[in-house]
């Protein structure tokens, strides 16, 4: 048997002066402050009743909530608090991938930072420049990219901001491999030589 919800769910119409309307859903919980949103559609407010209460009962709002509250720039400053203080040389290496963040999606909310967003933010690390005015690598991308995953990875396992972490659903920049290099056939000849006489 389905648990049975004791929220109360509402959805009102509201003409706009453009001639269209507004659709504003708000659910309310006892012993709570009401949760509201605005749509343009009336779907898109049902669909918000329907997966806010599905929260509700799986315990997920408390994180979504703090995922609208928080910014990429809260992140940061929490990351670097407590935990980058405890390892002050892993700061100074990452200081630079952190201001990156902080310039381009500080004022993000956490909610807003999806797969997506960060694919864009990929791309935008690809096409821009280094100090030394050369393309920046795979294997750099790579690194700015680890630095926020870490904190993400934080905000969702210890400090409960998120329910989970969106850099799980994106990939990898190929690391460059090393050079394959082949003996040649008087170099092997002289190692062979060099090993008979040892």
């Amino acid at each position: 048997m389905a648990k049975r919800s004791d929220n109360i769910r509402c959805i009102r119409k509201y003409p706009k002066k453009d001639g269209t309307f507004s659709f504003h859903a708000e659910v309310r919980r006892k012993g709570a402050k009401p949760l509201r949103e605005v749509f343009d559609t009336l779907t898109k407010a049902k669909n918000w009743v329907r997966s806010t209460e599905s929260d509700i009962l799986e315990g997920k709002l408390p994180q979504k909530i703090k995922a609208r509250k928080y910014t990429v720039n809260d992140l940061i400053e929490q990351y670097e608090t407590i935990y980058l203080s405890r390892f002050p040389k892993r700061l100074r290496s990452q200081v630079h991938h952190l201001a990156w963040w902080r310039k381009h999606y500080g004022h993000k909310l956490l909610c807003d930072v999806t797969p997506s967003l960060l694919s864009q933010a990929k791309q935008a690390l690809l096409s821009e420049n280094t100090i030394r005015k050369t393309p920046r690598s795979g294997p750099t991308v790579n690194r700015y990219f680890a630095t926020l995953r870490k904190a993400f990875s934080l905000a969702a396992s210890e400090w409960e901001w998120i329910n989970e972490n969106p850099f799980r659903k994106v990939s990898k920049l190929p690391e460059n491999k090393g050079r394959t290099r082949f003996l040649s056939k008087e170099e092997l000849q002289a190692l062979l030589q060099a090993c008979k006489e040892r």
